[in-house]
């Protein structure tokens, strides 16, 4: 999450609260989540993604399970 840094398995979080979801350039975003590109990265909407990123957008492609205690 370093300003200018690369892409690794996701894309270069570095500001990406309060922009709109599949918004990073040069990252190949899976279909379910550009079409949810109209949404904005705020606390809620990040800590639902955190808890469950498939129920969140179901279809996504990201591999992270998820959060499931919140204390975590």
């Amino acid at each position: 999450i370093d300003k200018g840094g690369a892409h690794g398995i996701g894309p270069n979080l570095w500001g990406v609260m309060g922009e709109n979801h599949a918004s990073e350039p040069g990252f190949s975003y899976s279909d379910a989540l550009k079409a949810t590109s109209a949404d904005k990265w705020d606390w809620q909407s990040m800590a639902r993604w955190l808890a469950n990123p498939r129920q969140y957008v179901p279809g996504n492609k990201m591999s992270f399970a998820g959060i499931s205690k919140p204390e975590d």
